[in-house]
Formats: structure tokens, sequence, C-alpha cells
């Protein structure tokens, strides 16, 4: 960490050609210990039974044990605070039937609000037609008739 920090300094102060050396350093000293960078030094492990996990925390005080001959050494994790603990008890094949549910609902409405457009524009066609029927082309009516459109419309 202290190639990294030294690195942003020197850009901070705009000393870019020693930026540039801390670099090179870096490089080198990544070069020369690949292994040791690359080699996982922790692991997590997660138990399915208590009963695992107070064996393993009690074979550990006992002795030392290794692992592809590294030694190995446990120890209990500290209690993680960021986990969201809700609904953890619900099982997947409720989850799936409670997904499923939800797509079925918004699938209904969805038909449900096309059939209501659908209706909705029937009927301002029907208006439509009833207040202006095609074919007839009211200036024409009112060319004829002028004024006395309603007396002719009360004769028939």
């Amino acid at each position: 960490m202290a190639f990294l920090q030294k690195r942003a300094l020197a850009l901070r102060k705009g000393k870019f050609e020693q930026a540039r050396e801390i670099q090179e350093e870096m490089t080198k000293y990544k070069n020369e210990n690949l292994a040791d960078l690359t080699t996982p030094r922790v692991f997590y492990c997660t138990f399915h039974h208590e009963y695992a996990y107070h064996l393993a925390i009690e074979v550990n005080k006992k002795e030392q044990f290794s692992f592809l001959k590294e030694q190995v050494n446990i120890k209990e994790a500290t209690e993680p605070t960021d986990i969201i603990w809700e609904n953890r008890h619900i099982r997947k094949n409720w989850r799936t039937l409670r997904w499923m549910c939800a797509r079925m609902i918004m699938i209904i409405f969805a038909f449900i609000g096309f059939a209501l457009i659908i209706i909705l524009l029937k009927n301002k066609l029907a208006v439509q037609y009833v207040s202006n029927p095609p074919g007839i082309n009211c200036d024409n009516v009112v060319e004829v008739y002028g004024d006395n459109l309603q007396q002719v419309a009360y004769r028939e």
C-alpha cells in the first residue's frame, strides 16, 4: 500500500517523473513477488450445521492442522453488520410461487387495460358515427336547406 500512497502523493504534487519511478518500483516488486501476492491467505467457510462449526473450532484449539501443506488457523468471524436479514425465512419455491402470481396479476391487468381501451375507442367511434354519419356532408345540407333545416326536419 505504501507504493500506491507515494505515487498518489507524487501525482497530486505534479511530480510525474517521480510517479513514473514509483510505478516502475511497483512493477518490479510485483514481478519479483508475484507468487506471494497472488496466494490467498484468508478464506471464509460456512458450516451447514452448528455441530460442524463447534467441532472445527475445538479441533483448532487442540492441534494445528494443514490443508494443501499450509497451516490452517480457524477463527470465528465477526457478526456482519451490513446483511439484511428480512425475508430469509421464505423458501425458494414459495418465492417462485409468489413471483408467478404477481406476473399473472400483471398480465390480467394488462388485458383488462387493453380491453378497456378497445371498448372506449369503439364507443367513441359509435358517437362519432351518430353525430356525423359517413357519406353525409353537413355543409351541403346547410347550403340546400339553409335556415329552414329545423322546419324540414320537423315535417319529415
